[in-house]
């Protein structure tokens, strides 16, 4: 079997989750994530992963304490990052929702 064929076999179908058995999600990276299935079954850690990729480390600790993974990322706008976060510089602001943008 042709790797890509393994890759595609592996891949959930359009509607599926990233969980496992007994319900839990599955340690996949962001990079497979983001592939699979798009930013909506990314994780809190997940999310956290790309924004140290990204630099925007300093991010990470306010995404953990405020639950905010993949699903919810794709719903906040330009406006939410700053007011509600607390993410003043706007070229960091534009860093996060392009991760949203390229991966919804």
């Amino acid at each position: 079997m042709a790797p890509i064929e393994a890759v595609e076999y592996l891949r959930p179908r359009a509607g599926a989750s990233l969980l496992g058995g007994d319900g839990r999600r599955t340690s996949v990276s962001i990079g497979q994530a983001l592939a699979w299935q798009g930013i909506d079954y990314v994780s809190v850690e997940q999310l956290g992963e790309a924004l140290t990729e990204l630099n925007l480390k300093q991010y990470v600790e306010t995404f953990r304490s405020e639950d905010i993974d993949g699903r919810l990322l794709v719903q906040m706008d330009d406006a939410m990052l700053e007011e509600d976060l607390g993410i003043t510089n706007g070229l960091h602001r534009l860093k996060i929702l392009n991760l949203a943008k390229a991966s919804a």
